[in-house]
């Protein structure tokens, strides 16, 4: 289980914690648990870099990556569920030092990669998880893009439909695409 990002600066300490989030999971109703937001944001502001940790369905931690304090750079994670007419089963969890909401590359990356979900976690001046804002793909979202972005007071405040949302729109993408290809066959 390797941490993806630079960290031959990190101390043993450092690279200790980033390893244990490995032997963490999330509950399998909760697109993130209270518990692993807070440990990511003492990460985070410990370290002064983002971090993300790739999440499957089942709750267990896939991949550990660290990033820049601006950005983190995923490492090639396979075409595993790859399809158009499927999520990948991954959703990407990660932290934001400055106080923000997604950003392009966020939105790229859920986009392109076809994430379940790409959740941000604004970390605070004193370490501690503050809003949050997630996206996940949608046929009902706006023609300029096709997710839907939700911000989240807090971490405590998902509401434990989110992963419901996910499969339901994981649903709507694969019955468009199979409408669509009896449409071309007609």
């Amino acid at each position: 289980q390797e941490i993806h990002g630079s960290t031959e600066d990190l101390k043993p300490y450092q690279r200790k914690r980033l390893q244990q989030l490995f032997r963490r999971t999330i509950n399998g109703k909760q697109l993130v648990s209270p518990e692993l937001a807070e440990h990511l944001a003492e990460i985070s502001f410990d370290l002064k870099r983002q971090v993300g940790v790739l999440v499957e369905r089942n709750g267990k931690i896939a991949w550990v990556v660290l990033g820049t304090a601006q950005r983190i750079y995923l490492p090639d994670i396979g075409r595993n569920r790859g399809a158009i007419t499927r999520f990948r089963g991954l959703r990407y969890i990660h932290t934001h030092l400055q106080n923000e909401p997604l950003k392009e590359d966020d939105f790229t990356d859920l986009v392109l990669l076809r994430f379940d979900a790409v959740i941000a976690i604004n970390v605070s001046s004193i370490g501690k998880p503050i809003t949050c804002h997630w996206a996940y793909l949608s046929h009902d979202a706006k023609e300029t893009h096709p997710y839907q972005v939700i911000q989240v007071r807090s971490v405590y405040d998902f509401t434990g439909q989110e992963l419901d949302i996910i499969r339901d729109a994981e649903k709507s993408f694969s019955e468009t695409f199979r409408d669509s290809k009896n449409i071309e066959s007609q």
